[in-house]
Order: C-alpha cells, then structure tokens, then sequence
C-alpha cells in the first residue's frame, strides 16, 4: 500500500514539474518568438521564473518621481521611448500583447 502512495506522489511531482517547465519557460519563450517574429516590439527576453521582476521593482522605487503610473513606468523605462509604440509585447506574466493606442482598440 506504501509503494502505491509513494508511486502517486511521484505521479504529482512530476506533472507539477511538467507544469512549471510548459507554462512558465516553454510557453513563455514560444510567445516571445511567435510575436517578435511577426514584428511587434517586444520588453525583451524575460527571465524564467522571475520575468520582469527586477525592472518592475525599480519602476516601483521611481513611481513617486514621474507622472505616469506603475505600468507606464515600467513601459517606458524598459523600452527606453518617451512615447510608446501602438502594440508590444509584454511578459509579466505568461505574456500578453498591450495595445497603447486607442485607435487600435
């Protein structure tokens, strides 16, 4: 019965290790490539696992100083625009396309 429960829970282990390198690398990088290859501006290569994290942080810190919010900061400091393109790619999470220009939407 032991061997049985030990078995399971290696089962789990490695579907959530599956889990991990699909959603949060694999997925991830495919994204990335998928949407650069088509011509939209992209944050730039994230990180696995921690992603924007460390830019986003600094964008925190200055967010007092500039007139924009969190985001915008963040936007803007990473592509290093003072106006940002109509469509790009970001990947703060899994990866998602922001439309910046209200004609697109």
């Amino acid at each position: 019965m032991l061997d049985y429960v030990l078995d399971i829970g290696r089962l789990v282990g490695i579907g959530a290790l599956m889990y991990l390198l699909y959603y949060k690398l694999i997925l991830v990088y495919y994204k990335y490539f998928f949407y650069t290859s088509q011509g939209i501006p992209s944050m730039g290569i994230p990180l696995p696992f921690v992603g924007h994290g460390l830019q986003m942080k600094k964008a925190l810190d200055r967010v007092k100083d500039v007139k924009w919010t969190v985001l915008e900061e963040f936007w803007h400091t990473t592509l290093g625009v003072k106006v940002l393109p109509p469509v790009f790619v970001e990947f703060a999470g899994r990866g998602m396309i922001v439309f910046s220009d209200p004609d697109l939407v």
